[in-house]
Order: structure tokens, then sequence, then C-alpha cells
């Protein structure tokens, strides 16, 4: 017989479907920890601490930062310390709210209706440029003042003192 979705086996690298997520995946406890190597978080937490730990960086240092942030807070979340623990624990959280805004989305279809609203946007963007030559009438204003920049430097020489 042909396996329906629901029984075809998963790659372990994947992350686990919403209906595939148990307590004991989200409630990780003592003694499910190796004290003596690292701690097996699932991808569901590891994925969710890289985003906090990112997103936290971002906000905070800029993106060079939240990436960093991210890798560590990913790697933090597989180990068997305090750190680890904190970075377990928000990612579940971070998990967990991207399946309400996932479950919002499915009922509300907002991304369905941003990128309709964006086409539509665009369109008429398009349409209002066509009639009023937006995009021609800038490129001539800023390459005449670009011209007239370059004359006023050329009469009283602001580059050639500022250097």
């Amino acid at each position: 017989t042909q396996r329906g979705k629901k029984d075809k086996p998963r790659n372990k690298n994947m992350a686990p479907r919403s209906s595939e997520l148990v307590e004991s995946e989200v409630n990780t406890t003592q003694s499910d920890w190796n004290d003596n190597g690292p701690h097996q978080g699932t991808q569901r937490e590891i994925g969710g601490a890289a985003v906090a730990g990112g997103l936290a960086g971002l906000v905070l240092a800029g993106p060079v930062i939240g990436v960093a942030a991210g890798v560590g807070a990913a790697i933090a979340a597989t180990t068997n310390s305090k750190a680890g623990e904190v970075a377990r624990a928000s990612g579940n959280a971070v998990a967990a709210a991207g399946d309400r805004v996932k479950h919002f989305d499915e009922k509300h279809h907002v991304v369905e209706k941003t990128k309709n609203g964006l086409k539509k946007a665009t369109i008429r963007a398009k349409e209002f440029n066509e009639k009023h030559q937006v995009v021609e009438k800038t490129k001539h204003g800023l390459k005449t003042a670009g011209g007239k920049l370059r004359e006023f430097d050329q009469k009283h020489r602001v580059v050639e003192k500022t250097s």
C-alpha cells in the first residue's frame, strides 16, 4: 500500500512538523542530559535559539553581531550548561511564537493579502509614473543639481578648501 503523508518517514535533520512536536521535546528534563558531554538540543530548540540570539544581537549591535550572536546561541543550545538551558528555553519560546504566527497566517491569510496589496501598489505606482513621468523628472532634477554643485565647487573651491 502507498503511505499517506502522516506515515512517511522524515529525515532526522529536518525540523519536525507541528503535529510531531511532543511534550518531551519541549520539556527536556535533567535526566535527559548527558553530564559527560554536549546536550543534544532538538532542531526546534537550536533553531529558535539561533533566531532569538540573532535578533537580539541585530537590535543591540547591528547585523554582524546579530549573525555572531545567532551562531553563538545555537551552539550554546547544544551545551549542558546554564547558558544552554537558557538558549534552549528561548529557542522553544521563539519556536512557539513562530507556530502561533503561522497559525494566525493560515487563519487570516496575512501573507497572501500582503502580496496582493503590494502587487496592486506596484501597478498603481507604475501607472502614476507613466502618467506623471516622476522617474524621468527626478533623474533630470538630480542631473541638474549635480551640475550646479560642480559649478559652485569650481567657482568657490569648497572641496579643495575642506580637504
